[in-house]
């Protein structure tokens, strides 16, 4: 169960950080 939350927020900020990342270079 942590592991697999864990797995969700890694995700949750990677998406965060890709999403910046987006916007950034458009």
């Amino acid at each position: 169960m942590v592991a697999h939350y864990s797995r969700i927020e890694c995700f949750r900020l990677w998406s965060s950080n890709t999403a910046s990342n987006i916007g950034y270079f458009t």
